[in-house]
């Protein structure tokens, strides 16, 4: 399925998502929450890209988009993890707590920014998680 059409100079512009594109879109991010059942973030939008990938560009793109936000945000917690058990192995009151307020920061946006992005896919629009690593 072609993605493009030729605006008034011939530069390629993105067509309109089409409702089932759309809905594909919310799907993948809101399948974030699958973390609540027990698995990691990523799975969700995973299952999402395998079994929609190569039909839409836009499911493609937010579902790659939602497994990128996925895995940054597990590498995040690790990291979190590493440096948490390194402060309070050195006793380090002040590095427990920057690592505390950096894993609430990203507990409440790994809660919120998937509903931005499926708010944001409901209207077409092709959302970026922000500190995501593009990965995929």
């Amino acid at each position: 399925m072609d993605e493009t059409q030729a605006d008034l100079t011939g530069a390629p512009t993105p067509l309109s998502p089409t409702p089932d594109e759309v809905r594909w879109g919310i799907l993948a991010h809101l399948s974030l929450y699958v973390v609540f059942l027990g698995l990691p973030s990523a799975v969700g939008p995973l299952a999402v890209w395998l079994l929609r990938r190569g039909e839409s560009a836009f499911g493609d793109a937010q579902a790659l988009e939602a497994l990128n936000f996925g895995l940054s945000a597990l590498i995040y917690l690790v990291g979190l993890s590493v440096l948490g058990v390194a402060a309070l192995i050195g006793g380090s009151a002040e590095g427990l707590a920057l690592v505390a307020l950096a894993l609430l920061a990203l507990v409440v946006g790994s809660l919120v920014l998937p509903v931005v992005a499926a708010v944001r896919a409901s209207s077409g629009e092709r959302y970026r998680y922000p500190l995501t690593l593009r990965l995929l």
